[in-house]
């Protein structure tokens, strides 16, 4: 509905005006009147209504004033102006002020609905254009936004190459406002303290209310703040001033204390702030960024719940090579090749105690050589021929994972998952490949077996070794080939010995044997009877 408003001094005239339309049934309402200026000015003010029908001559101020002020006051009202001859004067100085039209007293029912259309489609219209620069504005900034993310996203990959773009260039592809001052990388992560594996859906309801109370928080004092998730974790850069350097470090660390206090006795959340070194320009926000997440590295040995700057602490042993020496990445492939995961699992526990122990380790190393042992594992599989497309899920999963580890049991524990699913799927993939062996051999002895088959014959149908194949066959069916083969052609014997059409001194050759004394001793030692008392049998 179209809402109206009728202002005139004369209380008959609007009573007249309500009447002279079926205005529902056209799409309006009129929800009130006024007889004055001053009153009119009040009300629309009050009720913003869409559609004024004004009189010129008034009581306060005239109708060509009122619209003025209700222009002045931002109100997005249309008006149709009602005159008498003598004020055409005072309507065609309306109309300038944007009135949609005038009509003569006395008022005519057409007259007034040819207005009364007129309008509805005037406004109509102007709301479906509003809407539709709504909905294009906001296209427009999602696309910047995701244009501006992926940009960041390259900046920290360093893959921008000659794309890097300088501050104005930035400001003006992608809609920013950044300016010459600091800039700065925090990350913030949530963990869910005693439950290692956590409700990822209540943690990105989390992140995502954060996001938003972050973003209002430093837009009070930076020049420019952007966030967006990398991994599982909310990275914002900050653009600020100089003197605003003291203010953003308190900043967050009254927003860490807050969230911490409000979460983490309702949820049992606890946020840790990794903060990056302070950049003086864009071409260094990558440094920043790899010191908030080295930031959140050191929760392994600083616990959650924190504001972590990495670039504070100093340790004597941060390269990898001088704990995970060749003599340990050679450890490492022997205990892949041989699927022994507990071994490894040992292994690599008692390597981390060795580097958290040691205060001149870095603790960041636990996480870098992780990500190393999973590396070498997953290239010793793939040499070993063992590879599976479930493991290079579990393996891109392990990685993310290692981010949200805070504890360096959950590392270990991350790891040993992929160990243990690797060993699983070997001993699967085993055991199938196996059977399928044994598969192949049984199908060639049912279409064979009156044929002279050795050891040889059946090793070459299955691409092995005879000696190493003679050893496979009886590991897996508890019998030699020799004996199984014997087994079948008996079986089959029976069946042939059943049908009396058969001969009983012709059944041996027809299952393979020449010799008919070998074969009758053969079947009684396997049946009890020889061949012609199991005829007997069946005659």
């Amino acid at each position: 509905m179209i809402r109206v408003w009728i202002v005139d001094d004369e209380i008959w005239i609007c009573q007249l005006i309500r009447k002279i339309i079926d205005w529902e049934g056209l799409g309006f309402q009129i929800i009130g009147e006024s007889y004055d200026g001053y009153d009119a000015i009040r009300r629309i003010q009050e009720e913003k209504p869409e559609l004024v029908l004004t009189d010129i001559r008034m009581p306060g101020f005239d109708g060509v004033e009122l619209i003025k002020r209700v222009q002045g006051l931002g109100i997005a009202a249309q008006f149709i102006i009602i005159s008498g001859h003598s004020d055409f004067g005072y309507a065609r100085e309306a109309l300038k002020y944007g009135a949609l039209g005038y009509i003569l007293k006395p008022i005519k029912q057409d007259e007034l609905l040819f207005f009364l259309k007129k309008i509805k489609e005037r406004i109509f219209t102007t709301e479906r254009e509003e809407t539709q620069k709504l909905e294009l504005k906001s296209k427009l900034d999602l696309s910047l936004r995701q244009l501006r993310e992926q940009y960041f996203r390259r900046l920290f990959d360093n893959s921008l190459g000659e794309e890097a773009l300088s501050l104005q260039e930035l400001n003006q592809q992608y809609g920013c406002s950044f300016e010459e001052g600091w800039f700065r990388v925090i990350l913030y992560q949530l963990d869910k303290k005693h439950e290692w594996l956590e409700n990822h859906e209540v943690n990105g309801v989390m992140l995502n209310s954060l996001c938003r109370y972050f973003t209002e928080e430093f837009e009070k004092i930076c020049f420019e703040t952007f966030t967006f998730y990398k991994g599982q974790q909310l990275l914002q850069i900050l653009n600020y001033a100089d003197n605003q350097q003291k203010t953003v470090r308190k900043t967050l660390e009254q927003l860490r204390k807050k969230i911490n206090d409000d979460q983490k006795l309702e949820l049992g959340y606890e946020l840790t702030i990794g903060a990056g070194c302070q950049a003086g320009c864009l071409e260094e926000l990558p440094k920043s960024w790899e010191s908030a997440r080295d930031g959140l590295y050191l929760r392994l040995s600083m616990g959650c719940g924190k504001m972590i700057e990495a670039s504070r602490y100093c340790y004597e042993i941060t390269n990898i090579a001088a704990v995970f020496t060749v003599e340990e990445i050679k450890m490492v492939e022997c205990y892949a090749k041989n699927f022994d995961t507990d071994g490894l699992a040992i292994y690599i526990h008692r390597l981390f105690e060795k580097i958290l122990e040691n205060p001149k380790y870095s603790p960041l190393l636990v996480i870098e050589i992780a990500l190393e042992v999973l590396s070498i594992f997953i290239n010793t599989l793939r040499q070993s021929g063992v590879y599976a497309e479930q493991l290079a899920g579990e393996w891109e999963r392990a990685v993310r994972e290692l981010e949200t580890c805070y504890q360096v049991q959950q590392v270990e524990r991350c790891l040993n998952r992929v160990f243990i699913l690797a060993r699983n799927n070997y001993e699967t993939s085993a055991k199938s490949k196996n059977d399928r062996v044994i598969e192949i051999v049984r199908q060639y002895i049912s279409e064979h077996y009156k044929e002279d088959i050795t050891l040889k014959t059946l090793a070459d149908e299955v691409g092995l070794n005879p000696k190493y194949f003679g050893e496979f066959f009886k590991k897996e069916t508890g019998m030699n080939y020799s004996e199984y083969l014997s087994g079948y052609r008996v079986e089959v014997a029976e069946a042939l010995l059943k049908d009396v059409r058969n001969r009983v001194n012709e059944v041996g050759y027809m299952v393979g044997y020449k010799d008919p004394k070998y074969f009758s001793k053969l079947f009684k030692k396997a049946t009890g009877l020889s061949p012609a008392q199991y005829r007997k049998l069946f005659s």
